[in-house]
């Protein structure tokens, strides 16, 4: 898992690759779609639209449960979110980036996260039209103590992010 160094942060960097049984356009609607994406990624609890600034991006709030039973807390992002296609290509391209925002400011009961830029990246596969390759580069600094028990925990969730958007694809299907 390699880290950089910006400042004096230490940035968590997790790339991901993976094949799901759906087309690039059908995975990004399981990216972009609020109540889709609650409900298959474990990893967000909620997610609510703060702001939309045109009609593929917006600033939202998102929630991620508390894991190992309680050790670490739930934690919150202020995120800019947006999903694109890539002309021509067949590509789409989804990214997330924190910002500060007066609309969606720090919560107790949350432990703020910050998110570096980052993305996810699905691109047809020639020949099957309904499946896509997902890269996913995530960046962030989840504020979790001690270090040691962020980069045991945070390459798990990236696993379980991976085979969420896997069963995602497939209810999708259903």
């Amino acid at each position: 898992m390699p880290k950089t160094q910006i400042g004096k942060l230490q940035v968590m960097r997790y790339r991901s690759e993976f094949i799901i049984d759906v087309s690039p356009k059908a995975a990004s609607q399981l990216l972009s779609d609020k109540i889709k994406h609650v409900k298959w990624n474990s990893n967000a609890k909620e997610i609510h639209t703060i702001e939309s600034l045109d009609k593929d991006m917006e600033i939202r709030h998102i929630v991620s449960p508390g894991y190992l039973m309680g050790l670490v807390a739930a934690r919150d992002f202020c995120n800019i979110c947006g999903v694109t296609k890539i002309q021509q290509t067949g590509i789409y391209f989804a990214y997330y980036v924190s910002v500060d925002c007066r609309k969606c400011p720090p919560s107790k009961k949350y432990v703020r996260a910050h998110t570096y830029p980052s993305g996810t990246i699905l691109y047809p596969i020639e020949g099957e039209p309904n499946k896509s390759r997902v890269v996913s580069i995530t960046q962030f600094d989840a504020k979790v103590q001690p270090r040691s028990l962020a980069e045991t925990l945070y390459p798990s969730l990236m696993a379980l992010y991976s085979s969420c958007m896997k069963r995602g694809a497939q209810k999708l299907l259903e």
